[in-house]
């Protein structure tokens, strides 16, 4: 069976969680991209529905590439500051 991979990015509150009490009341934005992986079977509108602060959903036509553009761009988060992680060794 074929398989189709894309490269989602999310958005959250950084300082919101629900383990820990909200520090600061201002939405401070994070992003987190990774990949979703799915065959001709799957329903990708519930897919995606499912998917918590979802920004975006790329098409890739390899998961060699979808790898490559989540790595890139979580690297970019990680540069200018708006990771969604503190420790980004996910």
């Amino acid at each position: 069976m074929k398989h189709f991979y894309f490269a989602v990015t999310v958005e959250q509150d950084i300082n919101e969680s629900i383990l820990t009490e909200r520090t600061n009341p201002e939405y401070k934005p994070g992003y987190y991209s990774y990949i979703v992986k799915c065959s001709e079977s799957d329903n990708i509108k519930a897919k995606f529905e499912s998917i918590g602060g979802l920004k975006s959903a790329n098409l890739c036509p390899t998961k060699k590439r979808a790898e490559f553009l989540v790595n890139h761009w979580n690297a970019c988060y990680k540069a200018n500051g708006t990771y969604l992680f503190d420790n980004p060794e996910f």
